[in-house]
C-alpha cells in the first residue's frame, strides 16, 4: 500500500467532508461553517407570531367560556416596558396561550407586570384583550424608577416583587418570562413534564438557552487534549494490528501487500491531524449534540429569558435580590453556584428570543437556532 496513494484518497475524502460542513452545520453557532446570513431566519417562531397574534385578536372582545376548576400549577411573571420600534409583548402572550386546552389554561396564573412610570405609556396596557387573558395585572410603586435600560437596583427591586407576587399565588412553579419571546405550541407540556419529574435540588429549569456560548470553551481543553490522545492511540493500534496481520497472511501464502511504515506515518502525521481540526471546525454542537429533554446546564447556559422556579427556593431567589450590584440573571447565578443547586435546560429550547436587535441594528447573540427547526418538538 503506498502512501502517495493512501494520501490522495483520504485528500479526496476530506474535500468531500468540507463540502458537507458547509451544508449541514451551517446553523450551528459554534462551528467554523456557521452561516449567519441564513441562520437568524425567524422560520418556526414567524409561524408562532401570526398563530399568536391571531389568537391575541380573537380574544380581543370579551367572552364567556365554561369554567373549568383546576388549582393553578404554574404562575407566570412577565415584567413588560415600553420599547422602541416593534412591541413584542402581545405576541410572547398570546403565544403562550394559543393552543393550550381549558385544563391547562386553568393550571396557569397569568400575571402581567406594566413597568413604565405611567402605565398607559405601554401600548397594551389598556388593550382589550387584556383583562380577557391575563390574571392579574400590577403596575409599578410610585418609589419605583424602572425604565428601559434602567439601574440594577431599579431591575431587582421590580423582578423581586414580580417574583414575590407570584410565590404568594402558592403555585407548585414559578416562572419569570420576559415580553420579548414566542413560546412554542408544546412549551406548557415539555415543561410541566420537565419540571415534574425532578427531585427538590434544583434552582431552576431554564426555558430558553443561547447555543453561541456552548462551543469548544477554553476550560476544557485539558479534556480535549486527553480525548485527542486517546483518539491517536486506538487509530495507532488499529494500524498497528492491520499491518501485522497484512504481513502474516503474505507469509501464509496470500497475495497480500504489507502496510509500509511510510504509510503508518503519513495517516498518523497528515490525515489524523486533519481530521481533528476538521472535528473541531465542524462544531461542538455538531459533533456532540445535546440530548433532546432536560439537560444539566450550570455553565454559559446564557440567557435569563424564561426561567422556571421552583414554589419552595422562590424565597432564596427573592432574599438574593434584594442585594445590588448585579442584574437578576447574574444574582441567580451567583446563588447558584453558592448553594450548588442544579441548573437545567429544555432541549430544545421552548422559547425564542424575537427581540434580538440592539440599538446598533445588529442581531444580538441571544438567538436559539435549534428552536427554528425543531422548536415544536
Amino acid at each position: 500500500m503506498q502512501p502517495l496513494r493512501v494520501f490522495l484518497g483520504f485528500l479526496a475524502g476530506f474535500s468531500l467532508a468540507i463540502l458537507y460542513c458547509h451544508h449541514a452545520y451551517s446553523r450551528d453557532p459554534t462551528s467554523y461553517f456557521f452561516n449567519p446570513d441564513s441562520s437568524y431566519t425567524p422560520v418556526y417562531s414567524h409561524q408562532r407570531e401570526e398563530q399568536a397574534l391571531s389568537f391575541i385578536t380573537q380574544n380581543s372582545l370579551p367572552t364567556t367560556l365554561p369554567a373549568v376548576v383546576v388549582p393553578p400549577k404554574l404562575c407566570i411573571g412577565i415584567l413588560t416596558v415600553h420599547r422602541h420600534g416593534k412591541q413584542h409583548f402581545p405576541a410572547a402572550i398570546g403565544s403562550l396561550l394559543q393552543g393550550l386546552t381549558p385544563t391547562e389554561r386553568a393550571q396557569i396564573h397569568l400575571i402581567a407586570f406594566f413597568a413604565d412610570p405611567t402605565p398607559s405609556q405601554h401600548e397594551s396596557y389598556d388593550a382589550p384583550w387584556i383583562p380577557t387573558l391575563i390574571d392579574q395585572v400590577l403596575v409599578r410603586s410610585n418609589d419605583s424608577d424602572l425604565h428601559e435600560g434602567g439601574d440594577y437596583p431599579h431591575l431587582l427591586q421590580n423582578y423581586r416583587h414580580l417574583l414575590q407576587t407570584c410565590y404568594d399565588t402558592n403555585t407548585s412553579y414559578v416562572a419569570i418570562i420576559e415580553d420579548d419571546v414566542i413560546a412554542s405550541s408544546t412549551w406548557f407540556q415539555r415543561t410541566m413534564q420537565a419540571v415534574d419529574h425532578l427531585d427538590q435540588s434544583w434552582l431552576y429549569v431554564r426555558l430558553f438557552y443561547s447555543e453561541t456560548f456552548l462551543g469548544w470553551n477554553s476550560e476544557e481543553w485539558g479534556d480535549y487534549s486527553v480525548s485527542i490522545a486517546k483518539a491517536m492511540a486506538v487509530v495507532l493500534a488499529v494500524l498497528l494490528v492491520v499491518r501485522k496481520v497484512m504481513s502474516l497472511r503474505r507469509s501464509g501464502g496470500a497475495g497480500v501487500g504489507v502496510m509500509s511504515v511510510w504509510t503508518i506515518a503519513v495517516v498518523m502525521s497528515v490525515c489524523m491531524p486533519l481530521i481533528l481540526v476538521l472535528y473541531f471546525l465542524a462544531g461542538r454542537l455538531s459533533m456532540q449534540p445535546l440530548p433532546h429533554g432536560l439537560v444539566r446546564m450550570d455553565n454559559y447556559g446564557c440567557c435569563s429569558q424564561g426561567l422556571v422556579y421552583p414554589h419552595d427556593k422562590v424565597p432564596l431567589v427573592v432574599h438574593d435580590l434584594g442585594m445590588t450590584g448585579l442584574l437578576p440573571d447574574q444574582r441567580v447565578e451567583v446563588l447558584a453556584d453558592r448553594t450548588g443547586l442544579a441548573r437545567w435546560a429544555l432541549v430544545p429550547s421552548v422559547l425564542q428570543h424575537v427581540g434580538r436587535v440592539g440599538s446598533s441594528g445588529k442581531p444580538r447573540k441571544t438567538w436559539n437556532f435549534q428552536f427554528e427547526v425543531e422548536g415544536g418538538q
